[in-house]
């Protein structure tokens, strides 16, 4: 198996909500930046499970991610790896009985966020999940999604899962299903609600102006 040299990097912590599109999209995806994306998955004995993609074919990345019972978010590590790199460790993947991941996903301005707006591909229904990152939990807490975004399935559905559980794993969130999948009960986010819901209400009173005209009706 190719060795790949993790070397000492900063840790990043991940805060994301991820949502199930369940409405049409109101605008044209094609006239936002996007990249066609393929992944799939490295199992190593004691090692978190790594994450192997190829960005338009031209980029390739080894992602390691795990969850720290100290922060509410995912500790990632990041690198840069060769193609040659990239297709040594492809053979030594998890088996998937759908396939690798394939979708295109859309950069897409929402005020001061950036939404990243994944379609998956035909082997998984073409289904399409909004992912929004952000830079501290109170701005995770705060984030008011668009309207027309479906269930929050922050802590149910991941790339992993879709790859390793597709499609038992996305199953019970349907057009009916609205119920909100949230992190609100999550120890370090209970010390935090007091807090922010000062900010909230200060929030509340001023306007989004701020909102792009093009994904204000999603």
């Amino acid at each position: 198996m190719e060795t790949v040299i993790w070397y000492n990097m900063d840790e990043i912590i991940e805060y994301e909500k991820k949502y199930l599109i369940l409405s049409p999209i109101p605008f044209k995806k094609d006239n936002f930046p996007h990249q066609k994306i393929k992944q799939r998955y490295i199992q190593q004995d004691n090692k978190p499970v790594q994450r192997l993609r190829s960005i338009d074919n031209i980029s390739y990345k080894l992602t390691q991610k795990y969850n720290n019972k100290r922060v509410v978010g995912k500790v990632e590590h990041e690198i840069d790896i060769s193609y040659e790199q990239f297709i040594s460790l492809k053979e030594h993947c998890i088996p998937a009985p759908y396939g690798s991941i394939r979708k295109c996903r859309y950069h897409i301005p929402y005020g001061n966020y950036m939404i990243e707006l994944d379609c998956f591909e035909e082997n998984m229904d073409n289904i399409i999940i909004a992912e929004v990152e952000f830079t501290s939990i109170d701005a995770m807490l705060l984030f008011t999604p668009p309207d027309r975004f479906g269930p929050e399935v922050t802590t149910h559905i991941s790339n992993k899962k879709l790859y390793l559980q597709w499609p038992s794993c996305i199953t019970p969130y349907s057009t009916t299903n609205k119920k909100k999948y949230t992190i609100k009960h999550h120890p370090v986010v209970v010390q935090l609600i007091k807090r922010i819901s000062k900010t909230k209400k200060k929030l509340r009173s001023l306007k989004d102006s701020e909102k792009s005209i093009s994904f204000a009706k999603l």
